[in-house]
C-alpha cells in the first residue's frame, strides 16, 4: 500500500512539474512585473573596443511601453562626440538631426523596450505575432466567441512549452529551432515570469540575467546583452527611481518638446559603425 501511494505521489508531482500555463497567463504574469506609473532608468551601454570599451550613458524616462524619452551621452573618449534625445510615442520615433531639424521615423522592428515594460497583453501579443513568435490564432480570444461551438483542440497552444535556458526551466513561446535554423522565440523563467531571452525574426537576440525588484513592483535585469551580426553589446543597469508623473514631466515627454531646438538635443554620433547601427536598430 505504501508503495502504491508513493507511485501515485510521484505521478502527481511529475504532472504538476510539467504544467504549462497558456500564453495569456504567462504574458499577464510578466506584465505584473513591469510596475506602474513613471520611472527614471539610468543604464550604461558597453561597446567592445580595444584597448578599452566605449561607454555610453543612457537616461530613460518611461511612462509605459509606448511613451518613452531617451537621452544619450558619450562617456570618456566619446564625451562631446555622442549625444542624442529620442522621443517615442506609439509607433513613432522623434529626434533632431545633426543640424537641428526635427525628424520622425517608424520604430525599427528590433526596438526592444516594450518587452521590459509592457502592461497590455493584447498589444504585446500583436508584437509577438509581427515577430513570427506566435501564430495569428493566438490573437483570438476563443473563450469569448459565443457564436462558435468550442472544439476539443481550441485551447491547445503547441507554441508554448517548457524549455531550459541558462540551466533554468523556462516557459518558451515560439517554434522550437532546429540545427542551423534558429527561430524567433521568447523565454520567461518558470514561476517568476521574468524575461530572460528573446530572439527576434531579424536574428538579433537579447539575454537578460540577474533581475532585481525596484519600487512599485518593477523588475528589471541588472545586466542584459544584445547579440546581432556577431556583435555583443552589454547593458548595465545603474539606477532606477519613481517619478511623480506631473504635468510638467508629461509635457517634456511629448515630441513637441523638441520644437524648441536645444543644442543638447541635437543628434551627434561618432564615426563608429557599430554605435551608429546600434542606435538605428535598437533605439
Amino acid at each position: 500500500m505504501k508503495l502504491l501511494n508513493l507511485i501515485l505521489l510521484l505521478l502527481l508531482c511529475s504532472q504538476a512539474s510539467a504544467y504549462v500555463p497558456n500564453l495569456d497567463m504567462i504574458l499577464s504574469r510578466m506584465s505584473r512585473n513591469h510596475g506602474y506609473g513613471f520611472y527614471f532608468v539610468e543604464q550604461e551601454v558597453v561597446f567592445p573596443n580595444e584597448p578599452t570599451p566605449y561607454i555610453v550613458k543612457e537616461h530613460w524616462t518611461v511612462e509605459n511601453d509606448n511613451t518613452v524619452k531617451l537621452r544619450v551621452y558619450g562617456q570618456n573618449e566619446l564625451e562631446g562626440q555622442l549625444q542624442a534625445t529620442f522621443v517615442y510615442r506609439g509607433n513613432k520615433k522623434y529626434f533632431l538631426d545633426y543640424v537641428g531639424t526635427k525628424k520622425v521615423t517608424t520604430k525599427n522592428q528590433d526596438w526592444l523596450h516594450p518587452y521590459f515594460f509592457f502592461r497590455d497583453v493584447k498589444k504585446i501579443k500583436n508584437k509577438l505575432f509581427t515577430q513570427n513568435i506566435i501564430p495569428a490564432s493566438a490573437l483570438e480570444d476563443k473563450a469569448l466567441n459565443f457564436n462558435k461551438k468550442l472544439e476539443a483542440g481550441d485551447f491547445k497552444q503547441d507554441y508554448v512549452k517548457l524549455a531550459r535556458n541558462g540551466g533554468k526551466v523556462s516557459y518558451f513561446v515560439g517554434i522550437p529551432s532546429v540545427a542551423n535554423n534558429l527561430k524567433p522565440g521568447l523565454w520567461s523563467i518558470q514561476d517568476k515570469f521574468h524575461l530572460t531571452k528573446l530572439r527576434l525574426k531579424s536574428g538579433s537576440e537579447l539575454d537578460a540575467q540577474n533581475h532585481g525588484r525596484y519600487l512599485r513592483g518593477l523588475w528589471l535585469p541588472k545586466t542584459h546583452r544584445i547579440h546581432f551580426d556577431d556583435n555583443f553589446i552589454q547593458v548595465n543597469l545603474r539606477r532606477v527611481k519613481g517619478l511623480s508623473g506631473s504635468n510638467s514631466l508629461k509635457k517634456k515627454m511629448k515630441h513637441t518638446a523638441l520644437d524648441k531646438t536645444v543644442q543638447a538635443d541635437i543628434t551627434i554620433l561618432p564615426d563608429i559603425k557599430l554605435i551608429q547601427e546600434f542606435y538605428k536598430r535598437f533605439r
